[in-house]
């Protein structure tokens, strides 16, 4: 899984329903959540129980938090199974940062198809990581028949949207020149722009998808 990914699955307590705050809004029960996501640090064996009766009874966002305590081994021994499993169905109930994290896992594990599927459900749900991944999997031409215009839709869509990371990735490739003169000179100019936006987003909000690859 990439670095940026594996940071929003460490151990430590993520407010990851930033990543997914649709669904957030659609917690059955919002204050159980906060209190086990908590115990995940304290008291990680009791935060599973926790989590798990949540995630039966509706929480997506305990499915997702139940797939990082499998696959980093918090309050249980790692089950990349059962993690799976658990960010499956949160991604099924409408998670698009599970998805995006499967589409990650299935890439590291050499399977591209799958992670072709879920890096689409995640970027069609707007998570601005996910848009950059399958970007970047369009654009490796070791795994998949390189298709740099839907790449460059896509690293276009994610930059409108302050994806900073996907804004220095398009600046690389208009740079390049394959997409005319003007559009080169217009990478130029958004490589900067990137490190600039960069520096800012770090600087408030350090833990932002934004800052996310």
């Amino acid at each position: 899984m990439s670095d940026d990914l594996e940071g929003i699955a460490a151990t430590r307590v993520h407010p990851i329903w930033s990543s997914d705050r649709a669904i957030w809004e659609r917690e059955p029960d919002q204050a159980r959540l906060n209190r086990a996501a908590a115990l995940l640090v304290t008291s990680p064996a009791q935060a599973l129980t926790e989590l798990q009766e949540l995630a039966e009874n509706g929480s997506v966002l305990s499915m997702v938090y139940l797939g990082h305590a499998f696959r980093n081994g918090t309050g249980t021994p790692i089950d990349l199974g059962k993690s799976e499993q658990w960010y499956r169905r949160a991604a099924d109930a409408g998670s698009a940062l599970a998805a995006g994290i499967l589409g990650a896992y299935y890439f590291d594990i050499k399977q591209y198809a799958r992670a072709e599927e879920f890096f689409k459900m995640s970027a069609d749900r707007g998570y601005l990581p996910g848009m950059f991944r399958l970007a970047t999997l369009y654009l490796d031409e070791a795994v998949i028949d390189p298709q740099p215009q839907k790449a460059r839709e896509l690293l276009e869509r994610a930059s409108a949207l302050g994806h900073a990371v996907a804004k220095r990735r398009l600046a690389g490739l208009l740079a390049r020149g394959g997409f005319g003169l003007v559009q080169r000179i217009r990478g130029y100019w958004l490589m900067l722009s990137s490190f600039k936006d960069y520096l800012w987003i770090t600087a408030v909000d350090p833990e932002s998808d934004r800052l996310r690859g």
